[in-house]
């Protein structure tokens, strides 16, 4: 697709789409409750995976764009717009994959205008989401890319971007039914059977990942805290509720 010498006139396009769509005027930049909750907490680092095992990474990515946005609104705008640029990149090419350019830029026009939250694109708090959205997307990707061509990098990469995702915001707890789906289907089934069970052994990776996601959150940490609902952070005794989402 990068070779397609229409590519670049249509990432201009895209750009200035999502531009004129949602982010201007700029002077609208601001910062949420949420922003000032995690700018005042601590930084836990690595402790995150013990403190907070249900999205231990999603709180180390905080952390790090506390260091790079701090207080300044005006730069939570434009990693908004940019986070929200690599989801529309990213579900383009995902839609590349089965129409052609024309019909893969229609929808994600609508996508950009029509489906979209707006809120994913108000506040910083929301840039973890565009990101963590986009690596489900790329993880899908390779998997299907893997079973188009059966190159063993794009199933290691599919999984590897998988595992940091479901980490990071659970809201692909189901995707491995649909690598499933794409597994099975996408291949001439003239043994059902075999390729049936093919497809399982696919996915089961996938599945472990997703068990011992699971059970690490539920346990707290395997037992290291007790299992608490929402979502808080323990710096030093002291409890901090970010209350995200």
């Amino acid at each position: 697709m990068l070779r397609d010498k229409n590519i670049y006139l249509i990432i201009f396009f895209l750009i200035l789409l999502n531009l004129t769509a949602h982010f201007i005027p700029f002077e609208r930049a601001s910062l949420s409750s949420d922003e000032y909750s995690y700018i005042v907490s601590n930084n836990l680092g690595i402790k995150n995976f013990l403190l907070v095992p249900d999205r231990p990474i999603l709180y180390i990515w905080l952390e790090i764009q506390k260091i790079i946005i701090e207080e300044n609104s005006f730069k939570g705008l434009i990693g908004v717009f940019l986070s929200s640029l690599l989801t529309i990149f990213v579900t383009y090419h995902f839609l590349s994959l089965f129409f052609n350019k024309q019909n893969s830029l229609i929808i994600i026009i609508i996508y950009s205008l029509l489906i979209s939250k707006l809120e994913i694109f108000h506040t910083p708090i929301l840039i973890h989401s565009n990101i963590v959205s986009s690596l489900y997307i790329i993880s899908l990707i390779n998997f299907i890319v893997f079973i188009q061509n059966k190159k063993s990098r794009y199933y290691f990469f599919s999984l590897v971007t998988y595992s940091i995702c479901i980490f990071w915001y659970e809201i692909g707890v189901f995707l491995p039914a649909i690598f499933f789906i794409f597994s099975y289907f996408f291949k001439d089934n003239n043994n059902n059977y075999y390729y049936f069970k093919k497809s399982i052994y696919e996915i089961v990776p996938f599945i472990f990942v997703l068990v011992f996601y699971l059970t690490y959150r539920s346990s707290g940490a395997f037992g290291y805290i007790d299992p608490f609902p929402g979502h808080q952070i323990f710096p030093d005794s002291q409890i901090y509720s970010l209350g995200l989402f």
